[in-house]
């Protein structure tokens, strides 16, 4: 009968730890995540705690291996393209409903690659910096880099945005391909 708790105590401690990497936000993972070590150390004894511990950190790997291989989508990767897309659409006033689709998977490579470590003002001008390459050079293109470089500036002195590196990238874009000085224009 004990081994029966023990390895339902692990399968449970399992699934909390794979759910508690694909939603974090869930309260029943969380109440699961301290009622059920209480709930065994008191049915099993202390050993417990070890079985707890075991099956969390095995329902973790199996969630950061399935992510890896592909075989589930990563709920984090569609939260951030969602802020990211509210951000281009509200500060940049760029509407994706229009892009053709190689912008859109090259807004979802920029996001793949940098998920961890821009926030979604990042993103958004790392985004505008690659989307300039493929701008045309005419006077409407001119009008949306200077517009791109404003809002970006405004961001940047808001503290939106901290790491300027995504902002430099669109100042050399701006540079090389449109001939217009970034540090002539006025944050917004």
């Amino acid at each position: 009968m004990t081994f029966i708790g023990y390895a339902v105590l692990f399968f449970l401690a399992g699934f909390i730890g794979y759910m508690f990497h694909a939603d974090r936000r869930n309260p029943i993972g969380l109440l699961l995540l301290i009622a059920l070590p209480v709930i065994g150390v008191y049915f099993l004894g202390w050993w417990a705690l070890l079985t707890f511990a075991v099956g969390t950190f095995s329902g973790s790997n199996i969630y950061k291996k399935s992510l890896a291989a592909g075989r589930i989508d990563d709920p984090n990767h569609t939260i951030r393209l969602k802020e990211v897309v509210h951000v281009l659409a509200k500060t940049y006033s760029l509407s994706l409903v229009s892009l053709p689709h190689e912008q859109c998977n090259m807004l979802n490579h920029v996001i793949i690659n940098s998920i961890n470590t821009l926030n979604e003002h990042e993103m958004a001008v790392k985004f505008l910096a690659e989307f300039s390459n493929i701008i045309k050079t005419d006077p409407k293109g001119i009008a949306e880099i200077e517009k791109y470089i404003r809002m970006s500036k405004g961001a940047y002195n808001r503290g939106l945005a901290r790491i300027h590196e995504p902002q430099q990238e669109l100042f050399k874009v701006a540079r090389e391909r449109f001939n217009i000085e970034p540090d002539d224009i006025v944050a917004a």
